[in-house]
């Protein structure tokens, strides 16, 4: 199958890492990308392998594996048409950390890596996209929950942004003058009792540094290719999901003030039919919208196209 460079630009416009690119400038890049046809169960790379480039499904669907603990080969995800592989090992000039294996007969875009990296600095505006993308599966790697589906695969999972954790941190930081003054009152009156309570203060504020930190590690923003997902956990208090599936969105918007703009955060609003689900200081906010109005879109395409065959 050839696919035609109008075809190959408008297929390239639906995905969130091109977001910010005009049409003729698509033109160009799909002009530049390599045709692969390739059969069930062909292995595409294996862990290990030194990265070739970058490489996009336009039909089919393909399996990332890699060895858990056991060494036994682990299913962390199936792509499908739209997604895309093979950036990580690029952006951080590594070999491979996962094996890709056609699941179903595909056919593969394929960017060499001289191309990628001229891409990459010909259109700077895209760097922010790869990275909101790299730092989601890194995260995801690193966290599994028991309850996502056995298809189900996450595409963005983010925290709230650092600054988040620092302005929380502004209160117990404060708090060290209290036995910063009670260290000077017990050497000045040559008193113990001071040097005591001083020392009960040092011990709850790093205690209480420790809670906010292991706190606000525990807040994620997760978009699958089903539902958009709030979760929150407050550590021996409450565990929390919100949850609303792809098909029941209605709009999505982004918030952000100076300081937001200053150091790439704000939030991202998701207005379901079910209640609204609030992304609060995630990083790279327009780039977080463009992926859930990326799957959103893919979600809405599937329903129309399953109306039709009815």
């Amino acid at each position: 199958m050839i696919i035609d460079i109008k075809q190959r630009a408008v297929f390239l416009n639906r995905i969130h890492i091109f977001s910010g690119i005009r049409e003729t400038e698509l033109e160009g890049i799909a002009a530049d990308l390599e045709e692969m046809n390739l059969p069930a169960k062909t292995t595409i790379f294996k862990r290990g392998d030194r990265p070739d480039g970058f490489y996009l499904i336009y039909k089919g669907k393909t399996k990332v594996t890699r060895p858990n603990e056991k060494g036994e080969e682990e299913t962390l995800a199936y792509l499908s048409a739209g997604d895309y592989f093979g950036e990580e090992a690029l952006f951080e000039k590594r070999n491979r950390s996962a094996t890709l294996t056609v699941e179903e007969d595909a056919l593969l875009l394929f960017m060499s890596r001289p191309l990628f990296d001229e891409l990459i600095r010909t259109y700077e505006k895209l760097r922010p996209n790869f990275i909101v993308t790299i730092k989601s599966h890194k995260l995801a790697r690193a966290n599994r929950f028991k309850w996502l589906g056995p298809t189900e695969v996450i595409y963005f999972m983010a925290r709230r942004h650092v600054i988040r954790l620092y302005q929380k941190l502004v209160y117990p930081i404060l708090l060290f003058l209290i036995p910063i003054a009670l260290f000077v009152w017990g050497f000045i009156a040559n008193a113990v009792t001071p040097y005591a309570v001083a020392s009960i203060f040092i011990v709850i504020n790093i205690l209480w540094i420790i809670w906010l930190t292991l706190d606000w590690g525990n807040d994620y923003y997760i978009v699958t290719n089903q539902r958009v997902i709030l979760l929150e956990k407050v550590i021996g208090i409450y565990d929390s999901r919100q949850e609303a599936p792809l098909n029941t969105i209605l709009s999505v918007g982004v918030e952000t003030d100076f300081l937001g703009r200053q150091f790439n955060f704000g939030s991202v609003n998701v207005r379901t039919f079910v209640g609204n689900i609030k992304f609060e200081y995630v990083d790279y906010p327009e780039q977080a919208a463009d992926m859930v109005r990326e799957y959103w879109e893919r979600t809405k395409s599937r329903s129309t196209q399953l109306k039709k065959m009815l």
